[in-house]
């Protein structure tokens, strides 16, 4: 199902228990909530594949989450947190 977010609906945060978040072809979502570390400290894997119009990225050294671990095929930003360019 194709979804038009421009920002992750709340709802998702609350699931504190996350490991695993795949956000694909969201070409409206333009960035990602800068509380998501603090709320998802589970999280282990984040697909952004082919989500173009991230502006922003948040800090997710609160998480499991290794730069290894982040797919971020058509998505500048976040292919630019992986290789440590944004602090």
């Amino acid at each position: 199902m194709e979804q038009h977010w421009e920002v992750l609906p709340p709802e998702i945060l609350a699931l504190n228990q996350l490991r695993s978040l795949s956000l694909m072809k969201c070409e409206q979502l333009k960035s990602l909530p800068p509380e998501m570390a603090a709320e998802l400290p589970e999280l282990r894997q984040l697909n952004l594949m082919y989500c173009s119009a991230i502006e922003s990225f948040p800090d997710l050294s609160g998480t499991k989450l290794k730069p290894k671990d982040v797919k971020t095929l058509g998505a500048p930003v976040a292919e630019k947190w992986k290789m440590g360019g944004l602090k």
